[in-house]
């Protein structure tokens, strides 16, 4: 896997700033990668609450 963060150089004053938010956006697509929640596509849940709320409307 290639590193795609480009390194900040030491004297820039908000490198430090910059090696956080890098750190938590890896820990954030390492944490993702490990959800034990179902991958879903968006368009399907959307297409259930439409149901749903069409069901909902009619009396059903």
């Amino acid at each position: 896997m290639n590193n795609r963060i480009k390194p900040v150089s030491d004297d820039d004053t908000g490198s430090q700033f910059d090696r956080l938010q890098a750190s938590a956006i890896i820990e954030a697509i390492a944490a993702s990668r490990i959800d034990p929640r179902p991958n879903i596509a968006a368009e399907t849940v959307f297409a259930e609450i439409d149901a749903l709320i069409d069901a909902e409307q009619s009396g059903s």
